[in-house]
């Protein structure tokens, strides 16, 4: 009780002593409470749809001990259950278990941060937990505090903000640090910023002449990855091709998966930003020498990942995640900065988390107590349901695939299988032996090494023995561009036997046919936003586009996103096709004539019809000239296929 009372010293003027130990006690149970609700007690249940599914398959991927960054090629790691919160019974341990380590480091993190003044605030911290259910915004937190914990190690002992490094702050320390450390197993995109915040938490020591803790910090998170790899069944050796994976999906993400939303969500994200980042410098950097310039540069880093993480792909899930991330800044700082500055920095987080919530939710009063109300209800319902039935979630995930192959059941097929493009989630419900290609899904082999790992996979001896295809593009994107390199391998090795509900059922054939790409090729250069001709033969061409951005493209596209690519087609009998068109998957090469729109289009070029619709022209469509090299260049080879009778 004394240590206590001494936590909360600076109330004891106004509430007394029992009134300052009585919130002491709050604040722990709160802290714990945070840590707690971090943990999915409750976790979702399978689902069909494209977001579903690959969480479904990450699960799999794990449960079928495939190996990552070989097996798959994805931008979810094997504890990927911790940041999807879908339940699988052979991730389950793995996901409590890490999530418990990350809701433990968010109370340890956010306690090292309020003492010995601030203990009150953390009352605010499950709060600020319940109003994130997207489990990203609490992730991407953890680097950064971090930071502010080792901040306050280093600092000078005559400043305010100093805490000494005692056997509590160690332990607390090396509990965020293993937190921080298997970060890129949940999400390999987090990586850069464990990299950075990391690093600067390990340089901050090291300026400070604390070797010992430098050390300690970086080993726990290089120790915990390793440690988090081995616990998922993944091999060792196998660790730097996860990342080599990751380089592809992280560099390619902004062109391929960008999608434009309200400009002034992003302009108030900024305005709130900056302001923080002023109080920052003021108050931080200015006063406290190198390890304050080192708060602010990891400050702007985090806020840079937030940014890209919320307003590339701007649809609601993704702008939220960026609103919620205000709550963690806010509280963070107001946890360690004086009076006024706190003050200041939590009424700017949580306008700005008001201002997206308002324009990406339609966010009401309402609200705050609404999630507060679920997420402890889902906590509590969870842990009833873990300790006293703890076989109903098995029971919960069977009735799901069950709901989910009677919704769609497939019929039965002998050997392996796939599908085309994105609802694996009907595979596993329906009992099928999954042999999946590495990049999971069609839409996400964006990068041309993942497409091409993607076609070797069915080019290989591993490849499915029966693939349920149909065409289905995100975004509006020519459908001819998704797993584009896998389309001549399709058509020369599988036999289509059916059409089931929009899907080709296909066959692999024990002898392929021969897919030759001609070695004639037909070149152009050409400009954006004019007609191009495409040579005219009556056979399948296939086309490869190179179109650089400029400069200021590039600049643009490394810290945000380019307007999108229109492409248009003219077809042979004057119609014009419009679609997405993104230019790094058209640099790889794709089956542009004739123009596949639907999945009986597919079946057509299968069957080799002559009333499939062969393009005349192209023509790609730039919004802003001053971001795109006006020249192209084109090549225009012949695919040759027999024409498949069975398609017929």
């Amino acid at each position: 009780m004394a240590s206590l009372v001494r936590l909360a010293a600076p109330l004891l003027p106004t509430i007394g002593r029992a009134g300052a130990a009585g919130i002491a006690i709050l604040s722990i149970i709160a802290a714990a409470l945070a840590g707690v609700l971090c943990i999915p007690l409750a976790p979702a249940m399978p689902a069909s749809g494209l977001d579903p599914s690959w969480a479904y398959a990450v699960n799999e991927a794990v449960a079928r001990h495939l190996i990552f960054g070989r097996d798959v090629i994805f931008t979810y790691g094997p504890l990927g259950s911790v940041g999807t919160q879908v339940y699988h019974p052979a991730t389950d341990t793995l996901m409590i278990a890490g999530s418990a380590l990350i809701g433990l480091a968010l109370s340890a993190g956010s306690s090292m941060l309020a003492w010995p003044k601030r203990a009150h605030l953390l009352l605010l911290l499950p709060i600020v937990v319940a109003e994130a259910p997207i489990r990203d915004a609490v992730l991407l937190a953890l680097p950064f505090l971090l930071l502010l914990v080792i901040f306050r190690l280093s600092s000078a002992p005559a400043d305010p903000v100093h805490l000494p490094t005692g056997r509590a702050a160690i332990l607390c320390v090396s509990v965020l640090s293993c937190a921080v450390g298997v970060l890129p197993l949940v999400k390999g995109s987090f990586s850069a910023l464990v990299v950075v915040d990391g690093g600067l938490a390990v340089l901050m020591a090291v300026v400070a002449r604390r070797p010992m803790l430098a050390l300690w910090i970086s080993s726990l998170i290089i120790g915990s990855l390793c440690i988090g790899w081995l616990a998922a069944a993944q091999p060792l050796a196998a660790l730097p091709e996860y990342f080599v994976g990751q380089k592809e999906f992280i560099s390619g993400y902004s062109e391929a998966m960008s999608s434009e939303g309200p400009v002034h969500q992003a302009h108030e994200w900024a305005v709130v930003t900056v302001a923080i980042a002023a109080i920052l410098y003021v108050f931080v950097a200015r006063r406290r020498g190198l390890g304050g310039w080192l708060t602010v540069l990891g400050f702007a880093f985090y806020s840079f990942v937030i940014f890209k993480q919320g307003f590339v792909r701007q649809d609601g899930l993704h702008v939220l995640i960026a609103g919620e991330t205000f709550l963690f800044t806010g509280l963070f700082l107001s946890l360690m900065l004086d009076v006024r500055a706190a003050v200041v920095v939590a009424m700017i987080a949580c306008l700005g988390w008001i201002a997206i919530e308002r324009s990406a939710a339609d966010f009401k009063p309402v609200t705050v107590l609404t999630r507060i109300e679920n997420k402890v209800s889902e906590g509590a319902n969870g842990m009833l349901l873990r300790v006293g039935a703890p076989y109903e979630l098995r029971e919960m995930f069977v009735r799901a695939n069950h709901e989910i192959a009677a919704a769609t059941p497939l019929p039965e097929m002998n050997g392996t299988a796939d599908i085309y493009p994105v609802d694996l989630a009907l595979l596993f419900a329906n009992g099928a032996r999954w042999s999946g290609r590495p990049s999971l899904q069609s839409y996400s082999a964006y990068a041309p090494a993942v497409a091409e790992a993607n076609a070797a996979h069915l080019a290989g001896s591993e490849a499915p023995e029966n693939i349920w295809f149909a065409v289905g593009p995100i975004d509006g994107r020519l459908p001819a561009l998704e797993d584009a390199a896998s389309w001549p391998v399709l058509l020369g090795r599988y036999s289509i036997v059916g059409f089931y509900r929009n899907y080709l059922q296909m066959v692999r054939t024990a002898v392929p046919r021969a897919v030759v790409l001609d070695d004639r090729t037909v070149s152009a250069a050409a400009s954006v936003n004019e007609w191009i001709d495409v040579p005219s033969s009556g056979k399948l061409v296939w086309a490869s586009i190179a179109m650089r951005p400029t400069l200021l493209g590039k600049l643009l596209l490394a810290i945000f996103k380019l307007p999108p690519v229109e492409i248009q087609l003219r077809l042979a009998d004057g119609r014009v096709a419009k679609d997405r068109y993104i230019p790094e998957m058209g640099r790889a090469g794709f089956l542009i004539s004739p123009y596949v729109g639907s999945t009986a289009d597919f079946a057509t070029i299968a069957a080799g019809r002559d009333d499939a619709q062969s393009v005349r022209q192209v023509r790609l469509d730039v919004p802003d000239p001053g971001l795109w090299n006006p020249g192209i260049s084109l090549s225009f080879r012949e695919l040759h296929i027999l024409p498949r009778q069975d398609a017929q």
